[in-house]
């Protein structure tokens, strides 16, 4: 499905589903701070909600690729601040802070719980 993005973070809403009604009058960026493309050049979320919407090729082909610029820039700032917690030898904190972002209400999937004891870090 397209128009799924990336937020999680500094800021933290999780996953930001771009097609939702909620999106459709919200006039941020994706991600407030982010140096993508999109949120750089003024693409709103409402904005990129109507593209997604009208199901006019060219619209849709354009919101899809900045919501993929989105997405790897926002992978290549977490990988750069996990590589930052490693090499501080604060991974551990790092990965607690960052499921506390993601997950405020505690409720981190078995999967995620699984790999990190599997890593030998506690949550």
């Amino acid at each position: 499905e397209g128009g799924v993005t990336a937020v999680s973070g500094i800021g933290n809403e999780g996953t930001l589903r771009l097609k939702s009604a909620a999106c459709q009058s919200d006039t941020r960026p994706i991600l407030q701070g982010c140096k993508c493309q999109a949120c750089v050049n003024g693409y709103t979320r409402a904005r990129l909600h109507g593209m997604l919407k009208k199901n006019k090729a060219a619209g849709v082909a354009l919101a899809v690729r900045l919501v993929t610029m989105h997405n790897l820039c926002y992978m290549q700032d977490l990988t750069k601040r996990m590589r930052e917690a490693i090499i501080e030898q604060k991974y551990e904190s790092f990965c607690r802070g960052f499921l506390n972002q993601l997950f405020p209400s505690g409720n981190v999937p078995q999967w995620a719980q699984d790999a990190l004891t599997a890593a030998g870090i506690l949550i």
